[in-house]
């Protein structure tokens, strides 16, 4: 009854002082919160639905398309899906406490496993989950390092069981809890250097155990790769792009920020800095730093003194272990600081790997896991002699250790504002942005929407919904999605002609990139243009205003929509009318950017041969083509990763283009004329409707051009000869996993500066497949699956990793009825 009570009374502590550590975010009635670089939770719902489709598919639509290597993320990113109704102030505060109490029940578990079981362990397990280091990773880190953190001493605890013992048990929570800690690279590859580290010092101990431990380290990493073979697979076909990346002299900046750190090292002691990044030490209140640095020496003191004084031959052994172990590290934690700083910059240039830590902040999780530990080591010293006296002293120095999160209550967000710190933000979306992406998320047709300033991560101009700061943007996840400058050249350019006052006509760029809508914002300017505070708001609204290819759809405060006129809108998927050929050098979008010199066509592609013959691309043979203008083509977006298409009326040659950035896995399929035909009106009655719209839509959205269908029969408006048919049905995965793509690949190009284009000789497809149909007028149909290859790798990995682990599960399941029966 006791032990249960004294559960409770710690267990309500705790609470109470997470309940007291971020009152203020509790009772904010903000609807949004994040951090500018790293990490936001979207005030937009359906945004944050969304996020689940970072994982799933294997090409993401955002920025114009690109690879995803965040498979990494699945389980994580479901789960933000799965709770995604809370909004996000309530979803971060969910995440947040799952944090601190996995951290806090894990780190437990680990103290009584290497010392002894005792609810002393709490007290530092509390400084563990309510770590100043943690305090810095939410206020300037990504959330999966949150995560990554909290279950790193389950991680810990049973891959070191395992070795000892090779229990299957083990190895089934190993593998859960690895699924969260590879959610970030740099805490996984720490938290595998301090478990070699610790093993050769156990081998060191007890030599006799080498052969084990190294057969059973091993097996539990061979174990591991299969249970995570889901993300693996589909890294390794993208491994030699993301190593020559970040290897690179531009990704590392060959270290600048680890050489030029000049931190103070007793913030590695205290957990205070991220050494280039010291928020929680900002976030100290000025008055009672004095206070937060007598406990923090406080502790160290009682530490060494433990150290000398422990007279127990396994503590004191395991104390000796750890306190090297974290000597050995502060060589990486410190960067370029004395002493030894030689040392340290050929641990970072030669050792391969370390070009993931170019800035020495996240080093700082080896401390942040050690150093409870230490504490923990000489608690359970002086417990030894005085226990009561021992746990009032060690949590009076904790409490004031953890000062800034229990004094602030805020995460430090207004003491850090107040000194221009890093820190994180609470937000409202502003009835107009509300209202645009509302819009654009109802609309039915495929489009992008492009924002100016066209930044993913803009200064906030001070008003009623949002305080003067920066950070991210929800576009990264929204259904019809918007690419930005700092990720794009072609967006650069349309804020840089902006920002210069130069006169262009930009509908040919917005035209080849798929952009329906523009939304002109007057709530933020860009970080990264000429401009950067000086945005042109009233140049820019003038400029729509007088241009008479956009059209007026509503006209805010903080935001204005415009559309462009259906004469320019390119859909995502058309036929070329004409291939205009260049031969320079330069990037396609300055050479095409309001060069109306070349075509008014909105369907006619340009073609550098210069840019193909970089990627082994022969276009010679494009000039014998004579492209057909009346070729129909119909089409459906399955996924991210799959497109259905319908080709009617080509004769001999055509054009395909997908406005997808250029990527090689873009494959074109066949599919066999045999099949279910699609429940298609084609053609459709008239060129002059986009569907039919609910009735109590209507006058909301008249003219508007966002709502585009409402019902069943849904096919849209034929816009540059391209329909967007959403009843065709799809092909199974099974029905092209073993087909060829058509011979194509050879002709598959890049078209436009960016995106993908086939040239298709029809008759010669037609001749050799039975994909196509003949009309009476002698003309062609064929059907085609165009499909990402590489989101087959996932699926592979997926299945991998799903049948590992459950052969693991029923393994263990066996033996437990098995002994049971004994």
């Amino acid at each position: 009854m006791s032990k249960k009570f004294s559960l409770i009374k710690i267990f309500a502590s705790f609470f109470l002082f997470y309940l007291l550590s971020l009152r203020k975010i509790i009772v904010s009635q903000s609807a949004g919160i994040g951090h500018n670089w790293d990490w936001n939770f979207s005030a937009f719902v359906p945004t944050l639905k969304r996020v689940g489709e970072l994982s799933v598919f294997s090409w993401n639509n955002f920025n114009l398309g690109g690879p995803l290597n965040l498979h990494v993320h699945l389980g994580l990113n479901l789960f933000v899906s799965l709770f995604s109704f809370m909004g996000a102030r309530y979803l971060f505060l969910l995440v947040i406490t799952a944090v601190v109490s996995v951290a806090f029940i894990s780190f437990k578990k680990l103290a009584d496993y290497l010392i002894d079981s005792t609810y002393i362990n709490y007290l530092p397990a509390l400084l563990f989950s309510f770590s100043p280091f943690l305090f810095n990773e939410i206020t300037g880190g990504s959330w999966y390092m949150w995560v990554s953190y909290a279950f790193s001493p389950l991680y810990f605890l049973y891959l070191i069981r395992f070795i000892k013992g090779r229990d299957i048990k083990d190895f089934i929570f190993l593998s859960l809890s690895s699924l969260f800690v590879v959610a970030s690279t740099q805490n996984f590859i720490s938290l595998e250097i301090i478990v070699v580290l610790y093993l050769i010092a156990q081998v060191l101990i007890k030599p006799r155990s080498l052969k084990s431990t190294l057969l059973n380290f091993s097996l539990a990493h061979l174990g591991l790769i299969m249970i995570h073979s889901f993300w693996i697979f589909p890294f390794l076909y993208q491994a030699r792009s993301y190593f020559e990346i970040v290897t690179s002299a531009a990704f590392t900046g060959n270290f600048a920020g680890v050489k030029e750190n000049t931190q103070n090292i007793q913030n590695i002691f205290s957990l205070a800095g991220y050494l280039d990044r010291n928020m929680y030490s900002f976030a100290v209140p000025g008055r009672l730093i004095n206070l937060f640095y007598i406990s923090v020496s406080s502790i160290w003191i009682l530490i060494v003194i433990a150290l000398f004084k422990d007279k127990k031959k396994t503590n004191r052994i395991n104390f000796i272990v750890w306190i090297t172990i974290f000597l050995l590290l502060i060589l990486l934690i410190k960067g370029g600081n004395v002493p030894f700083s030689e040392l340290t910059m050929t641990i970072f240039e030669k050792l391969p790997g370390m070009s993931i830590y170019r800035s020495p902040q996240h080093l700082m999780f080896f401390a942040s896991f050690i150093i409870p530990l230490l504490v923990c080591f000489s608690l359970n010293f002086f417990a030894r002699i005085d226990r009561k006296k021992a746990v009032t002293i060690y949590l009076f120095f904790t409490l004031f250790w953890l000062i800034a999160w229990w004094f602030n209550g805020d995460l430090g967000s207004t003491i850090l504002r107040a000194s221009n710190r890093d820190h994180i933000d609470l937000y409202s979306l502003n009835p107009d942005l509300k209202e645009i992406y509302e819009l654009n998320e109802t609309s039915s047709l495929n489009h992008r929407i492009l924002f100016l300033p066209t930044v993913y991560s803009p200064f906030f101009l001070d008003n009623d919904y949002q305080k003067d700061a920066q950070g991210g943007q929800p576009e990264y996840y929204m259904k019809n999605p918007t690419f930005s400058s700092e990720y794009n050249k072609i967006a650069n350019l349309v804020d840089e002609k902006i920002c210069l006052n130069k006169s262009y006509d930009m509908v040919k760029l917005l035209s080849i990139t798929n952009v329906r809508f523009l939304a002109v914002r007057n709530d933020i300017t860009p970080a990264h243009t000429s401009c950067y505070y000086i945005w042109p708001k009233d140049r820019v609204e003038t400029y729509m205003a007088a241009y008479d290819k956009f059209q007026l759809v509503s006209k805010g405060e903080y935001a204005s929509l415009y559309r462009l006129k259906d004469d320019y809108f390119l859909p995502i998927i058309y036929t070329s009318t004409e291939n205009k050929m260049l031969n320079g050098s330069k990037e396609m979008a300055n050479e095409y950017a309001g060069d109306q010199s070349l075509s008014n066509d909105p369907r006619s592609t340009l073609i550098n041969m210069q840019q193909n013959l970089s990627i082994d691309k022969n276009t010679s043979n494009l000039t014998d083509y004579q492209f057909e203008k009346d070729v129909v083509v119909e089409y459906k977006k399955v996924n991210p990763v799959n497109y259905q298409v319908i080709i009617h009326g080509a004769k001999e040659k055509i054009f395909l283009v997908l406005n997808e950035n250029f990527s090689e896995g873009w494959k074109l399929y066949p599919v066999p004329t045999q099949r279910e035909s699609s429940p298609s009106t084609f053609p459709p009655t008239s060129d002059n409707t986009e569907g039919e719209i609910a009735a109590e839509d209507l006058s909301r959205y008249m003219g508007s051009g966002l709502i585009s269908r409402a019902g069943p029969e849904y096919i849209s408006k034929k816009f540059q000869n391209t329909i967007q048919n959403d009843n065709l049905l799809a092909t199974s995965l099974t029905s092209t996993l073993f087909k060829k793509p058509l011979d194509t690949e050879k002709n598959h190009l890049i078209a436009n500066g960016y995106s993908n284009g086939w040239a298709i000789d029809i008759k010669n497809v037609c001749g050799k497949t039975n994909i196509c149909t003949v009309n009476n007028d002698g003309t062609y149909n064929l059907e085609l699956s165009l499909e990402y290859w590489p989101q087959r790798i996932f699926y592979l990995g997926l299945i991998i990793s799903s049948c590992s682990f459950l052969f693991f599960l029923l393994t263990y399941l066996l033996m437990v009825n098995q002994g049971y029966k004994q």
